[in-house]
């Protein structure tokens, strides 16, 4: 009388008869534009219109995905630096960014790695004509081709690669330097 479990699933046939004769079905629906853009809008007041319908769009009207993605679009200094040395292909500034992250462990690395790799991503999206959650993505998306953004993007890819198996995070940034001159 005092517990509930929820179980989430996207396929209940999946689970056993025993456990689905036990659970009420309750079947979740993506809110309605206009409320959902209302609610993101009272918790995330400093966010641009744009990037609020952007986040309702990319997270088909599910209240949590779209916050999700508002909170991520919070980005650090180095992804900044990141974008603008790639959007205009200076490869001094890009090694700026790149040199200090070689005394990182490696699951920072990893980190910061993996939003640089969603952020491109964005970027390819974006050039494909769907709206993006991260102003940087726009600009990405704007400064360089589509070819470009996946040569970053397969660059990161195999950074991400060598990190996990045990590279060093100098080597790692030496070698992703390299790439995306």
């Amino acid at each position: 009388p005092y517990g509930v479990f929820i179980l989430l699933t996207d396929n209940p046939e999946k689970l056993l008869p025993t456990v689905r004769s036990r659970c009420v079905e309750l079947k979740l629906q993506p809110l309605p534009e206009k409320l959902l853009r209302q609610e993101l809008s009272r918790r995330f007041p400093d966010a641009h219109p744009d990037t609020i319908a952007a986040a309702g769009v990319r997270s088909g009207g599910y209240l949590g995905q779209a916050a999700a993605l508002l909170d991520n679009s919070q980005v650090p200094p180095q992804t900044a630096d990141f974008v603008k040395a790639l959007a205009t292909r200076d490869a001094l500034l890009l090694t700026q960014v790149l040199v200090p992250m070689e005394k990182w462990k490696r699951d920072q690395l990893q980190e910061i790695l993996s939003q640089w790799l969603e952020l491109l991503e964005s970027a390819l999206t974006c050039r494909a004509g769907l709206q993006t959650v991260f102003p940087l993505a726009q600009q990405l998306a704007t400064a360089r081709s589509s070819q470009d953004l996946m040569k970053a993007v397969a660059a990161l890819k195999k950074a991400l690669e060598y990190a996990a198996g045990n590279v060093s995070p100098a080597a790692v940034c030496g070698w992703l330097t390299w790439e995306l001159r």
